[in-house]
Formats: C-alpha cells, structure tokens, sequence
C-alpha cells in the first residue's frame, strides 16, 4: 500500500512513464492517473493503454531529441522501459538487448539532466542480480556475482551506475 501522502504528491503534476504499457509501466500509468497526475505514456506499443495518459508510440534508443522533448516540462519521469526476452534469447542475440537498454538509459536519463526533472524514478530488473534463493535475497543487493540475466541485466546496472 502506497501512503496517501505519497500519492498526493502526485496531484497535478506532469510525469513521464517509459514503457508505460509494460507490465510494470501500466500499473505506475494507472496509479498516476488514478491520483490525478496529468500521464504522458511512452512505449512502442499500443496495448493496454490508460484512457486517462496520453500516449507517444516512440522509440526512446532513436534518439536524445526524441527523449529531451519527453521529458521537457515534466515534474516527474518514471523509467520502466526495458525489453522483454527469455534468457535463452538474450545470451543468443546478446547485442540485441545490451545495446537498446543501454541507448535507452542513456537518452532518457541524459534527457531528465538536460531537462532538470526534478524527480526520475528508475526501475531496473530483477535480471540485474544474482541467482540467489529467496532468503538470502539480501545478500545479492550487493552487487555479488554475474547478473541471472547478463546483458540485459549488466545494462540495468550501469543505468544504476
């Protein structure tokens, strides 16, 4: 449960969400606009879209010009954007997923700077991490070992970074 307080901040202001159809990105786009955030929706895609968020089919690795005019204005910008893969598939076209995720973090959070967003919220994955069991998911939050989901998940650590 987010605290009302939280949401409330939310009232009225101008927030950006990358990837805003994904499955994460949706579930910010419907809680933003839920407590009256005015929702700009970034994705290449048209699926599941938030009648209340206006939406840019864009393609945020284009280009820094496609993102600093994203993220001109906007109070907040959540990053979610990233690309879905199986394993299997990102260690058979590693550069398929490295370089986009890479171009991606780089535009949109070279764009907020550019910008000054004032609040940039960045989601990573859980690829980004070690393979740990459950309970000693604590320990991997230190950055021990190789990620589960290497390129894509070496990218997300160096939007971390």
């Amino acid at each position: 449960m987010i605290p009302p307080e939280v949401l409330e901040f939310y009232k009225n202001k101008d927030c950006l969400v990358t990837g805003g159809t994904g499955m994460i990105g949706r579930h910010v786009v419907d809680i933003l606009v839920n407590h009256g955030a005015r929702v700009v929706d970034a994705s290449l895609d048209w699926s599941g879209l938030n009648e209340g968020s206006e939406h840019e089919c864009v393609d945020l690795t284009d280009s820094l010009f496609v993102c600093l005019g994203l993220t001109k204005r906007m109070d907040c910008v959540f990053h979610v954007a990233g690309l879905k893969g199986s394993v299997k598939a990102t260690h058979e076209r590693p550069t398929d997923f490295y370089a986009p995720i890479l171009m991606m973090n780089t535009n949109v959070l070279e764009a907020c700077r550019v910008n000054k967003v004032p609040n940039v919220v960045y989601v990573s994955s859980i690829g980004a991490y070690a393979e740990a069991p459950f309970d000693k998911l604590q320990e991997i939050f230190g950055r021990q070992g190789d990620p589960m989901d290497y390129y894509p998940g070496m990218a997300k650590r160096a939007g971390e970074i």
